[in-house]
């Protein structure tokens, strides 16, 4: 896409101001957030004092208990950012953070079922000057933000289809103002007079204000309200993974529901105002369901549990160009000019012709949810086998096998070989969103491996599904030993939940008593690659993080030799990559492994 250039303008009024003294008789902001007694004491109580904190209040009395839509924060403030217009500063270091607040937030991930512990450190407001004095954005920051996010974010999260469509809701002050927090986070920005205390506070107000939720309450929530919501909810899973999380991308797509977008193309038009729309604005609403959609898949995908959207009954179309509709199979195009989704996977290769027709963007948006779709599909087949898995068909696996297999064989030639077609001149963007989807492929191998590890007993069978397994976790090694680094902000960082499970099992592998010492540092090598990637995400994700913690915590403790049975036991607690059940397994995994029958 064309670098999307937008005019700089004189920032709008501050949107919050802050009292400063502290009221005479008043329980303190952090006691009332953390549900414990306040003394009331002066300059400082005693509870914040043990934890070397500062009072603040707000500007109006609350009851005591957390804020309607707070969440927990995973990470304390940066310090030490250098102040320097226009450039970036050092990351946080993962060294500095591994066993401290990112441990401690691990565990109470663990520990609560995927809601942080009572005793995790919210991000506080600020106690300093308020933003109308001294934290303003300067027209020329917010410029370079909202082209930073236009070349880079919004790849990950396409909610606009044009750079226009992207001008008209960056003039709105709130979405410009949204998106220049998150990208200003993300890509490390340092303001002139915005530290990194005040941005962690400003993006936290975003994510726990109740005004997003009052938006969205009335009978017409508008296309900007919603991409916030979205974008919002992006943000959120990915920085601050929990309950809130996944309850801001349930309600999401429930408001979606109501206002009719999974019927967007209906003949009843149920959708408000759709005939007088032009088709960048038909477009944009359906670049919004679809990125729901993702979200909805990644989210319940990552967590093991029943995803929200049936893709079955989707009557909202895919994007295409008037020259994709010439090579539509006419079950899928009953109304003109529209491309839907078919109901089960071994349908998704009928739509590959009309796709691959398409413009380049066009052709990477719509693989990118054919893949997802797939990978759905397979893991809604892991969670109907965990839930009966002593009714259901042993001939499931290999039915999911044979319609992946089917999907994979229809794919464009070459559309697998993981290096950059250079002789086709294919761009470094499209060639990383190729990757992902073929991670979406080779993760929907690997959880039918996994399946059929459940099923089989020990044996030759076992042994021959365990190196199904094996061998898809290291392809995704090969397949990311070609990632640069720099694209990692332009993909979905939801495709760590893959990175991170092919990372388990293979170090599962490399303790086992099947290993030869003479291919050891294979695997090593495997392990490295996709620990590197890992930690590239977690230069701007908290959740790659929690994720790193995870593996290193599993490393430190799981010893070896281990024997097939073991390796049985492990993948029998295998539920999701992010289930609250599978990450408190890990974290006690040399306990489990010697107590398993």
């Amino acid at each position: 896409m064309t670098l999307f250039r937008r005019s700089g303008r004189e920032p709008e009024e501050p949107f919050y101001s802050q009292d400063q003294a502290a009221p005479a008789s008043r329980v303190c902001d952090n006691c009332i957030r953390k549900k414990v007694k306040c003394d009331q004491g002066r300059p400082t109580c005693s509870r914040c004092l043990e934890r070397d904190h500062a009072c603040t209040y707000s500007s109006a009395r609350r009851k005591p208990g957390p804020r309607r839509g707070s969440r927990r924060g995973t990470f304390s403030k940066q310090s030490g950012v250098q102040r320097s217009s226009g450039h970036y500063s050092d990351p946080p270091s993962l060294d500095n953070l591994e066993h401290i607040e990112l441990y401690d937030t691990l565990h109470g991930l663990i520990q609560n079922g995927g809601q942080f512990e009572e005793h995790q450190q919210s991000i506080e407001r600020p106690s300093g000057p308020s933003i109308s004095s001294e934290g303003r954005i300067t027209a020329e920051e917010e410029k370079y933000l909202l082209q930073e996010f236009w070349i880079t974010i919004h790849h990950a999260i396409p909610l606009f289809s044009s750079p226009s469509s992207y001008a008209d809701s960056t003039q709105s002050h709130d979405m410009a103002r949204t998106i220049s927090l998150l990208t200003a986070k993300l890509v490390q920005f340092s303001f002139t007079s915005l530290d990194a205390t005040e941005l962690e506070s400003q993006i936290e107000r975003l994510l726990s204000s109740g005004a997003l939720q009052e938006e969205l309450l009335g009978n017409s929530p508008s296309l900007d309200q919603l991409r916030k919501a979205c974008l919002l909810s992006f943000y959120e899973f990915h920085q601050f993974p929990g309950q809130q999380a996944w309850m801001r991308i349930a309600k999401l797509v429930r408001i979606a529901y109501w206002i009719g977008l999974d019927r967007f193309d209906t003949k009843q038009r149920v959708f408000p105002d759709r005939e007088g729309m032009t088709q960048e604005k038909i477009d944009d609403w359906r670049l919004l369901w679809w990125c729901i959609y993702r979200l909805d898949s990644y989210a319940n995908l990552a967590s093991g549990t029943p995803y929200m959207v049936e893709e079955g009954i989707i009557r909202t179309s895919l994007l295409k160009t008037a020259t994709s509709r010439l090579q539509l199979a006419p079950e899928f195009a009953t109304l003109k000019d529209l491309l839907f989704l078919p109901p089960s996977l071994n349908h998704l290769k009928s739509l590959l012709p009309a796709i691959a027709s398409d413009l380049p963007e066009t052709v990477d948006f719509n693989t990118h949810l054919l893949t997802v779709t797939a990978m759905r599909q397979v893991g809604r087949g892991l969670r109907q086998y965990l839930l009966n898995k002593y009714e259901g068909s042993k001939d499931r696996p290999k039915e999911l096998q044979d319609q992946l297999s089917l999907l994979i064989l229809s794919l464009p030639p070459h559309f697998l070989n993981p290096m950059r077609n250079a002789l086709q001149n294919e761009m470094p963007m499209m060639h990383h969103a190729r990757l992902v989807a073929i991670l979406h492929l080779h993760m929907s191998k690997i959880l039918i491996a996994l399946l059929s590890c459940g099923q089989c007993a020990a044996g030759e069978e076992w042994l021959l599904a365990w190196q199904q397994v094996l061998e898809t976790a290291e392809n995704i090694a090969t397949i990311l030993a070609q990632w640069n680094p720099t694209y990692s902000l332009c993909v979905d960082p939801a495709i760590c939940f893959i990175i991170f499970t092919a990372l388990i099992f293979v170090h599962v592998h490399t303790k086992s008593d099947m290993v030869s010492s003479s291919y050891l540092s294979n695997y090593e090598h495997h392990e490295s690659v996709l620990l590197v990637q890992l930690e590239h995400f977690a230069r701007h994700w908290t959740l790659s993080r929690l994720l790193i913690l995870s593996f290193k915590g599993v490393k430190e403790t799981l010893k070896s030799p281990l024997s097939s049975r073991h390796i049985q036991y492990i993948i029998s607690n295998f539920e999701a990559p992010l289930h609250p059940r599978w990450l408190r397994f890990l974290s006690s995994i040399q306990t489990n492994v010697e107590n398993c029958a």
